[in-house]
Formats: C-alpha cells, sequence, structure tokens
C-alpha cells in the first residue's frame, strides 16, 4: 500500500503583527539608548559637584541702603556647610539671619557708614566652608557728606542749584535761561557729570547734569577760576569754564585738562559763567574775584568748537 504523505504549509505571521513587533522593538531600543545618554560611561548617574552658591555674588548699597540679604544654598548631594563668616573691613559685616544647622539660608549683610569720609568704598564678606573652601560676596557702597539743620551761606558764598546730593534743595541752572544770579565776589560749590554717575542714591544716578550756567555783573581784570575737585583722583574728570557776554557769546575760556582752570574779564559788563563737563564727574568750586585759585591764567580764547585744541 503506498505511503501517503501529508504535506502541511507554514502559517505565516499576518503583517499586522510584524508591524507590532518592529515597534516593540525599536520603543526597547529607544529606551536603552536614551537611558545610556543620562549615565556616565560606566552607566552610572553623574553627579553634581558638592559645594555652596551665594546669590547674589555682588552688592551695590549705593548711598542710602544700610544692608541686604544674601541666600546661601547647598549644591550637589552632599554640600559641605558653613563654618564662619567674615568681612575685611570694618564698616562692613554679616550675620545669619535664618539657616539650618549646616549654616545655610539667608544671612542680613550690612554696611556702617558711620566715622567714614565721603567717597567709594568695596569690601569683602567671606562664608568658610567644611571642605575647606570659600564663598566670597562683593560689597560696594557709597558715603556722601550730608549736613541737617537750614544751612546760611556767607555773604559771599554760595551753592549749585543742581548738586548731586539729593537731599539737597533742586533748581535747575543747566541753560542760558536757567542760569543761576551771582553776587560777585564769591567762592561757590558746586557738581557736575557727563553722563549718570551709575551709583543708587545719587540725583544723577542715571542722567548727566552736563552744564551749570551762572550770570553775573563783572568787572575789568577779575578771574573766573575753577578747581576740579576729583581730578586728582581721577585725570578722566576733566571740568572746563566759558566766559559768554550778555549775547551769549564766547568771549574767553579756559579749557586745560588739569586740577585748575582761569580765565580774566576783559571789560566791565554782564556775563554767563558755564561750568562745562567735558568727561567725567567732579565736585568742584568756582571763585570769582581779583585773584585766581590757579597760579597761572591758562584761558583759551576759543569757543567749544575748538575741538578742546587749546590742549
Amino acid at each position: 500500500m503506498p505511503v501517503t504523505q501529508s504535506c502541511k504549509r507554514e502559517r505565516t505571521a499576518p503583517a499586522a503583527t510584524l508591524n507590532r513587533i518592529l515597534l516593540l522593538t525599536f520603543a526597547v531600543v529607544f529606551t536603552l539608548v536614551a537611558a545610556s545618554c543620562t549615565k556616565g560611561g560606566d552607566g552610572s548617574t553623574p553627579q553634581v559637584p558638592n559645594g555652596v552658591a551665594a546669590n547674589p555674588t555682588a552688592v551695590n548699597l549705593g548711598s542710602t541702603l544700610d544692608s541686604t540679604i544674601v541666600t546661601l544654598s547647598g549644591v550637589g548631594t552632599s554640600p559641605p556647610s558653613i563654618t564662619g563668616v567674615s568681612t575685611n573691613a570694618a564698616w562692613l559685616s554679616a550675620a545669619a539671619a535664618n539657616t539650618d544647622t549646616d549654616g545655610l539660608g539667608t544671612y542680613t549683610v550690612s554696611v556702617d557708614r558711620t566715622g567714614q569720609t565721603a567717597g567709594d568704598y568695596s569690601g569683602t564678606v567671606t562664608f568658610a566652608l567644611s571642605d575647606g573652601n570659600t564663598v566670597d560676596v562683593i560689597v560696594t557702597m557709597r558715603v556722601v557728606i550730608t549736613v541737617g539743620g537750614t544751612i546760611t551761606a556767607a555773604s559771599n558764598t554760595a551753592v549749585d542749584g543742581d548738586l548731586n546730593d539729593p537731599f539737597s534743595p533742586l533748581t535747575a541752572n543747566d541753560s542760558f535761561a536757567t542760569a543761576q544770579p551771582l553776587t560777585t565776589p564769591v567762592i561757590l560749590n558746586g557738581f557736575v557729570t557727563k553722563f549718570g554717575t551709575g551709583f543708587t542714591g545719587d540725583r544723577f544716578a542715571t542722567s548727566g547734569d552736563e552744564s551749570d550756567f551762572y550770570r553775573a555783573t563783572l568787572l575789568n581784570g577779575q578771574f573766573v577760576s575753577l578747581r576740579v575737585a576729583d581730578y586728582p583722583q581721577n585725570p578722566a574728570n576733566d571740568v572746563d569754564i566759558y566766559l559768554y557776554d550778555s549775547n551769549q557769546k564766547v568771549v574767553t575760556s579756559s579749557l586745560l585738562q588739569q586740577e585748575f582752570e582761569s580765565m580774566q574779564v576783559p571789560a566791565d559788563g554782564d556775563y554767563y559763567i558755564e561750568v562745562y563737563a567735558y568727561s567725567g564727574s567732579s565736585k568742584y568750586v568756582l571763585n570769582i574775584g581779583s585773584t585766581s585759585l590757579a597760579s597761572t591764567s591758562p584761558s583759551c580764547s576759543k569757543p567749544r568748537s575748538c575741538g578742546r585744541s587749546c590742549r
């Protein structure tokens, strides 16, 4: 009897099933690759270095603020603790305000302007860490000497109508139309700045006070001289003076770059005087009288359009 072989056709997987398998395989591979991108070469998750960060790292208290808050935060899985706080200036101090057992948290940074002379100051608050490192915060401030009460100037003294002190009276004198009247002889204290000073609390922190104008009746031979008070600290603080007649035409000027400027009145008459900040900023002393603040009279008869060619 012949043997009959039974041939069975193998079943093939439907296309939809193959697509599912391919998608599943792709998802697994993608997950493994993504996971490897977040790990180090040995497969471990990289660690953020331990440390302490300060916010902010620099503080400008200007001329009015006495304190501010600085926050010390831990970085990494096991940040060091704060073991001490010190400063490098007697006028600067720091004390914990709200901290945890590791010394992390907020600190009050304070300045004391008592007894300090007028000027700009910079100091450093240093936080010592348990790992031997330190974190520094730079603190700057300005000291402005102000006088309370009512000031009565002597008969031959005057004050610029728009000083940089925000607590002083303000009377604009930055044009011919608003020129401040003076009686001579006179010694006047003033301030001009080419641009804003950049110091919080200053009257001219963000805007310049380029010119101060004055008007006076002057005598032949009188001197109009100027001392640029802040020139010795920084020669970039360059202030000039101009003498105009009653028609606002330049008569003479002194355009040197030095501590003293001086010019002499050529004839009796009514004049305008301009104190002009060519660059930088400075307090100044304007003197009108029979003598000059300068040892010589280095005047220049050219107007401003001469491009400072007198130098």
